[in-house]
């Protein structure tokens, strides 16, 4: 188990994180997947494990390996859920959240227009996604989330806006790398405990 004072140095680029003495856990599932408990409340910032191929990425046909997250969540412990914060609406950032968000029972999905729309896509109704926006700060559980506007490293090569839910294929569960368009990137940055 991670104290917040051993976080503040594990992830000093992306939260900032005051405790008086709770102690908190913090595992990282890769990519940018991080899921964040006192034991009480339960977040994750970004989910994503479905790790489709190069060539499904190239061919435009990936699509949650549901399974996998089941497991995956089962193996860390997590069966409970009260938000999902996605950084923006790159795939290996958005394309599981909605999963996670179902199996776990969660709560919300906080994100951009397009997240919301991956959401809708996938069939999250509109009480459970939330949209963020620089500023803005929620309390969830004993955790404070502050949100600060970032830049996406250089070189996107998938800008835009999802402007419509969406939607998997019907017969195969697949949708396409480049649907997942970036949108405005919101990394949660504010990280304090009530």
């Amino acid at each position: 188990m991670l104290t917040a004072t051993s976080m503040r140095a594990l992830l000093h680029s992306t939260l900032i994180i005051a405790v008086s003495s709770a102690v908190v856990k913090s595992t990282f599932y890769g990519t940018t997947s991080v899921h964040i408990t006192d034991g009480n409340s339960s977040i994750f910032f970004d989910a994503f494990f479905t790790r489709p191929s190069f060539k499904q990425v190239i061919n435009d046909t990936i699509g949650p390996h549901r399974d996998l997250i089941r497991e995956t969540l089962r193996q860390g412990g997590v069966d409970q859920l009260d938000a999902i914060f996605v950084a923006h609406s790159h795939y290996y950032h958005d394309m599981n959240a909605p999963d996670v968000l179902n199996i776990t029972n969660g709560k919300t999905m906080y994100g951009s227009n397009s997240t919301l729309n991956i959401g809708r896509g996938a069939g999250l109704e509109e009480g459970r996604t939330k949209l963020i926006k620089e500023g803005d700060i929620y309390d969830i559980g004993n955790f404070t989330i502050q949100v600060f506007e970032g830049l996406h490293s250089p070189g996107n090569t998938i800008p835009g806006i999802v402007e419509e839910p969406l939607q998997e294929s019907a017969a195969e569960g697949l949708r396409g790398a480049s649907e997942f368009k970036e949108n405005t990137i919101l990394p949660v940055e504010g990280f304090v405990f009530a």
